[in-house]
């Protein structure tokens, strides 16, 4: 099969599962689910994507359909990065300082759901399991999120049934209610 079939295979499922569980997680407009990922059909990220995936792994080409994705894609948090613009100081006031020349600003809740769910459907792909605690436990850590992002994430992860597990945010464990109606959904749409 040709690797760009093989390509849209994989991005197909991955806009099925995004839209079953961002009606789950809910506060999602329907149009956002719809278009989640819509620039992956550029020839850009198509392309790029498709060699790096299942053909040549080629860093520079997969980082060019990277960059175009992030700017195009408010559910990734590193859209909502301010970098570099030859002083330090340029963007105080408009986010949360990062260090010299990065500033994090707040994404808005639409976004950081949309985040969740993107997480939970890629999950899905890689794993079989809905349950992102794992993965957020070990990636956590090293996003540049906004503090008031954290807060979304954090309510938004406690309403779907998560629960902090230490003392830091990124302890999650998957609770019952969240894997519960993520299967019950599931085995509801494979019965029809």
């Amino acid at each position: 099969m040709s690797i760009y079939l093989e390509q849209l295979k994989s991005l197909m499922f991955h806009k099925w599962h995004v839209l079953k569980v961002g009606l789950i997680v809910g506060n999602i407009p329907l149009w956002r689910l719809v278009i989640h990922d819509w620039s992956k059909f550029a020839p850009v990220e198509f392309i790029n994507y498709s060699r790096y995936k299942y053909g040549v792994k080629n860093k520079a080409e997969w980082a060019k359909a990277w960059f175009h994705h992030l700017h195009h894609n408010p559910h990734h948090p590193e859209h909502w990065l301010l970098s570099w613009r030859g002083n330090p100081n340029f963007y105080d006031g408009l986010g949360e300082s990062r260090g010299p020349f990065i500033t994090t600003l707040a994404m808005p809740e639409i976004y950081v759901r949309e985040m969740i769910v993107d997480f939970m459907a890629t999950s899905k792909e890689l794993t079989g399991s809905y349950d992102i605690s794992l993965w957020l436990n070990q990636n956590g850590p090293a996003m540049l999120l906004h503090n008031d992002t954290e807060i979304r994430l954090d309510r938004i992860m406690t309403e779907l049934g998560y629960v902090l597990t230490g003392n830091c945010m990124w302890s999650y464990m998957a609770g019952r209610k969240v894997i519960e109606r993520l299967v019950e959904k599931e085995e509801a749409t494979t019965d029809d």
